[in-house]
């Protein structure tokens, strides 16, 4: 929620009472008529000895990296939850972009110069069909009283197979037209065609972030994209939540996290708290002996927004801040049983975001060679009081910029800081982060 704008419906109910009641009504009528013109479903009567799966409106308030609100969306998605394995669902894997790749291909584009552009697919997960027979209720609101329901001809968002569906659709498609799937990032294709333009595609769910060395080359590839899929064309500079501030002058690019960070503090009630200067305090030392043991402790502890806070903050390091890679993972730890002294620290580090809000990850070029690959690991040794394991952390660059990083607990107890070094270096050239993807058959 914080991602995408605050106080969003959670119910259809919610929406048609709140002040916002005809913005969501014109986003869910959109959204219908979506459906119905792409024939995601035939109205039918239920067969006997069958049961239809129920499904629900959702919302999202979209907004653009000043905090201005870009549209009211509602998506209607199906209760996949109650699906049947073996029957009404078999796979369900598909691949989204890793985020050491994006940020790998943000800093090559930029450093050599590169054009980039973002286009969205409308309705994405609506231009597969599936095989299995799924029958789903009437959306609320848009119920015909004829006691017939959905029986669904194309994916549906929110059925357990659609992103697979999906995912295998648009890798026909994209094959059809000559790209190749990249081997470590089954969401990455490229294309180079006679003339030499290069053109890379990297794939999140339904954005299509392209990249290419001449702007003719790019132009034509999104326009050979646009007739193969329905698709709208997107701000290149806000993606997934964050903001990419483009200098061409200098070949970098920088990504930036202000509006979220704005929007967790707000959402925490910390956006007029006083700024300090490091995520944690060096001299706290955070184990199990902080969780609650009385009643009144625990009660007050269950009207913390604990694991709340705790995912925004995760969800920041991963993207852009390695500098709180660490307090993110550490303060995680505690998710199952937090007490008020880990409560504490999670706010700290809200205000160490309050006041670098405004600091960016810069990658491209600054000097030396933007494609020199470096990679640094190191350990303590012990840091847990409780089972006595290290941490492993790791950082990679190119050039100078830092795409990859990572800070985790290891697995086992070292017996020596030696063991320790060891065991992170395992970590940071660990086979299962870089393994060739499952291909589709």
């Amino acid at each position: 929620m914080a991602a995408h704008g605050p106080d969003t419906p959670l119910s259809y109910h919610d929406a048609v009472k709140s002040s916002q009641a005809n913005e969501w009504h014109i986003a869910m009528e959109e959204e219908f008529n979506l459906l119905t013109e792409r024939g995601t479903w035939v109205l039918e009567d239920l067969p006997e000895g069958r049961k239809a799966i129920g499904c629900r409106w959702t919302y999202v308030i979209k907004m653009g990296p000043d905090g201005a609100i870009l549209r009211y969306k509602a998506r209607l998605v199906a209760q996949g939850f109650s699906q049947i394995p073996g029957i009404d669902f078999n796979n369900t894997f598909a691949p989204t972009i890793r985020l050491d790749t994006l940020r790998a291909l943000l800093h090559l584009a930029a450093a050599h110069g590169w054009f980039c552009s973002q286009d969205d697919v409308t309705g994405a997960f609506l231009h597969s069909y599936i095989t299995e027979v799924i029958y789903m209720r009437q959306p609320q609101g848009f119920d015909d009283g004829s006691g017939r329901v959905c029986r669904l001809v194309r994916s549906l968002y929110g059925l357990r197979q659609a992103a697979r569906c999906w995912n295998k659709f648009l890798h026909r498609e994209l094959t059809t037209i000559e790209y190749q799937q990249t081997y470590l990032d089954a969401t990455v294709y490229v294309r180079k065609t006679a003339n030499s333009d290069i053109t890379i595609l990297a794939i999140h769910v339904d954005n299509v972030l392209s990249f290419g060395n001449t702007s003719t080359g790019l132009k034509i590839a999104r326009n050979q994209l646009h007739k193969t899929f329905a698709m709208k064309e997107e701000d290149p500079n806000w993606v997934m939540g964050f903001q990419l501030i483009e200098n061409r002058a200098q070949r970098t690019i920088a990504m930036n996290h202000r509006q979220y960070i704005d929007t967790i503090l707000r959402r925490f009630n910390m956006h007029e708290c006083e700024p300090i200067d490091t995520p944690l305090d060096h001299t706290t030392v955070l184990s199990e002996r902080d969780c609650p043991t009385t009643d009144d402790e625990k009660a007050t502890m269950r009207n913390r927004p604990y694991r709340e806070l705790v995912g925004s903050l995760i969800w920041l390091s991963v993207v852009s801040r390695p500098d709180i890679s660490f307090a993110a993972t550490h303060l995680s730890r505690f998710n199952s049983d937090p007490g008020e002294a880990h409560w504490q620290s999670a706010k700290r580090v809200l205000k160490y975001l309050k006041g670098t809000r405004n600091r960016c990850l810069t990658l491209g070029m600054n000097s030396g060679d933007p494609n020199e690959f470096i990679g640094y690991a190191d350990s303590d040794w012990g840091r847990d009081i409780n089972c006595r394991r290290s941490i492993s952390g790791y950082v990679f660059l190119l050039g100078d910029s830092v795409f990859s990083w990572s800070s985790k607990q290891q697995p086992t107890v070292a017996a020596s800081a030696t063991e320790g070094e060891y065991m992170s270096g395992s970590h940071s050239t660990c086979p299962s982060s870089t393994s060739p993807p499952s291909r589709f058959p």
